[in-house]
């Protein structure tokens, strides 16, 4: 049930492209991992005839921790092909084959667009919403608010130029850019990445930059991962002039018209910083489309009682227990 990386990759790419999405894709699980210390990559399959589970994400590294499973930066959850009682049978030995191997529980990050939280219901619980724009239905600018449409306007009235990019000097530009940009705006280290996560990136054929340059300056920049039918809204930063002069805007309106011609169905934008329904960066995402969907985020109690009782211990300590993985 947990196979190699070599055989998920070979496996994740016999899925129908309806099924392969950017953050569950292998590749991107591994670069996310090796951000992280005392984690490895998981990559979890089961199989009964033709049915099939597969779950992607990260345990600890060590046998001496307690154990458990998280879904990566991103969105995660299960990719299956069945539903009712046959994938109720495929998680029963999931779960079983974990708990013999000592793991407690499992925090998963599921992806909005596959809606896949609908396999676990009591235990799955809203977060908030994202925003898409279904690319096979995109009529370009006259798609978007006013509001984004102005400023794409004026992101071309002041000459910024919007670009698909693989040189080395524009990656590694945007890496100095986005973490100057993350550092400004006092992000954890969760949000901020090493030079070898970028160039691990800029070598996968499936991620894609778009810088937006005023004369020979790149002001912003986003990374775009296109895998089977979505195109996942990736990493995105801009300077004080970038901002100025609306050249995200600008990223967004051409690599939608771009993706869009490529035949891949959605382009995946995210949701807002926090969970207040008037988030800025939530409204600013839903000025290109009006189309939103749940991003949920499951608690998987592999060992309820293991689990329950180590809860118990930290209230009665005093200790917090709000996060799934409240231990850490």
């Amino acid at each position: 049930m947990i196979i190699d990386y070599q055989h998920a990759l070979t496996w994740f790419e016999t899925l129908p492209a309806a099924q392969q999405y950017p953050t569950q894709h292998p590749v991107y699980i591994e670069n996310e991992v090796a951000q992280l210390s005392k984690r490895k990559s998981c990559f979890l399959l089961v199989q009964s005839g033709s049915d099939f589970l597969y779950l992607a994400g990260h345990v600890p590294s060590s046998v001496e921790q307690i154990q458990d499973f998280e879904s990566v930066r991103g969105y995660g959850g299960v990719i299956t092909n069945t539903e009712g009682p046959r994938f109720a049978q495929l998680f029963e030995q999931l779960t079983a084959f974990l708990k013999a191997l000592g793991f407690m529980v499992g925090f998963i990050r599921c992806t909005p667009l596959l809606a896949n939280q609908i396999y676990f219901r009591e235990a799955a619980f809203f977060d908030r919403k994202t925003v898409a724009i279904a690319l096979t239905q995109h009529r370009g600018l006259s798609d978007f608010s006013v509001r984004a449409r102005t400023a794409v306007r004026k992101a071309i009235k002041n000459q910024v130029v919007a670009t698909l990019t693989n040189e080395s000097d524009d990656w590694q530009a945007f890496y100095h850019l986005y973490n100057a940009r993350m550092q400004a705006l006092g992000a954890t280290d969760e949000y901020c990445y090493s030079a070898d996560y970028f160039t691990a990136l800029a070598k996968w054929p499936l991620a894609h930059l778009c810088v937006c340059k005023v004369g020979d300056e790149i002001v912003s920049g986003a990374i775009f991962i296109a895998v089977g039918d979505y195109v996942e809204y990736h990493l995105s930063a801009s300077n004080a002039l970038g901002m100025k002069y609306a050249s995200t805007q600008l990223c967004l309106a051409t690599m939608s018209e771009y993706w869009s011609a490529q035949g891949h169905h959605f382009l995946h934008l995210g949701g807002g910083i926090t969970l207040a329904p008037d988030d800025r960066l939530l409204f600013f995402k839903a000025g290109f489309s009006e189309l939103s969907f749940d991003f949920c985020f499951v608690k998987w109690l592999i060992n309820e009682t293991q689990y329950l009782d180590l809860k118990a211990d930290f209230e009665s300590r005093g200790l917090p227990t709000n996060r799934v993985i409240f231990y850490r």
